[in-house]
């Protein structure tokens, strides 16, 4: 299924890994049963390998060699992702989780599927790709991420007017005027991000035009697309799946794209947290691993 497909749909529900333009169908529990105790049998059948995770020297490396080609001209920023094995005391039910992660993050849109290709997965995003309806679409510029008490530099400001550059590249290339929010600071959970969103109209024959140019955002590959798509592809190791894909709905003429940020992969072996961080020329190493660090704990799985 493609954008375009899935939008001849009447209704569905979709989601994406990484950087993909080809979204697969989600499945859902039977009406007959209680979903949380269907997703708890998926999770039993389910038996992945240990995913590799990077660590801070590792990471380190990565960030200079990321800065190395932002001196050297080949892109402007670059987003480094990696996981980490959770290890709570107990084993919760996915009731417990989903309830927690909820209280911790009741602004953003939370959302708990198995796919059989991408596997049992569970989240909360703040970050909407696309809402559209009725002629009317919003798009969401939001990068840079602080603690409370911290303030804001000009690597943050920076990182997060390379998403809004890339989004105004993007409708100007279609011809699509628009109206943009002053920027401001939005919190979720205990991080702070800087935030605009952009506003214009669009039918709906052009919307699988528009998506296919809008995935990836900078705000979780890098900038500009296609450079930081090629640079993650050949010299990042790691595996992303569903982290940092789109998910979400298209139900009565209206659409939900949602970045799927602040999740974990559920597995037999355990459960994998996923966090990115964009590096930009003010960035240094240990902020972004505090960065991703801080990101992991607060999703609260």
């Amino acid at each position: 299924m493609n954008w375009a497909a899935m939008l001849q749909e009447k209704e569905a529900l979709f989601v994406s890994s990484f950087g993909s333009h080809e979204l697969q169908a989600l499945c859902s529990a039977p009406a007959v049963e209680e979903p949380w105790g269907y997703l708890d049998r998926k999770r039993a059948e389910l038996a992945w390998e240990p995913l590799e995770c990077a660590d801070f020297a590792l990471f380190s490396k990565q960030v200079e060699w990321v800065k190395k080609g932002i001196s050297r001209g080949d892109f402007e920023k670059l987003v480094l992702a990696r996981c980490a094995a959770a290890q709570p005391s107990s084993e919760p039910s996915l009731n417990q989780r989903w309830r927690a992660m909820r209280e911790r993050h009741s602004q953003a849109m939370g959302f708990a599927y198995f796919q059989p290709d991408l596997g049992l997965w569970m989240g909360s995003t703040p970050e909407h790709l696309l809402q559209w309806e009725s002629g009317e679409g919003r798009i969401l510029a939001m990068a840079g991420t602080l603690k409370a008490g911290e303030i804001w530099s000009s690597k943050e400001q920076l990182e997060q007017s390379v998403t809004g550059r890339f989004i105004e590249e993007t409708l100007n290339r279609l011809g699509l005027g628009f109206q943009v929010d002053a920027l401001q600071e939005t919190q979720y959970g205990d991080l702070r991000h800087l935030r605009c969103e952009y506003r214009f109209n669009i039918s709906l024959s052009r919307l699988p035009e528009l998506l296919e140019w809008l995935n990836p955002t900078p705000a979780v590959a890098g900038y500009p697309q296609v450079e930081a798509m090629k640079a993650l592809g050949s010299s990042i190791s790691f595996d992303r799946g569903a982290y940092a894909g789109v998910l979400g709905a298209w139900k009565d003429q209206s659409l939900q794209a949602w970045v799927q940020l602040r999740c974990a992969r559920l597995s037999q072996q355990g459960t994998w947290l996923y966090a990115g961080a964009g590096v930009n020329s003010g960035s240094d190493a240990r902020k972004e691993w505090d960065e991703t660090q801080s990101k992991m704990e607060s999703l609260g799985l």
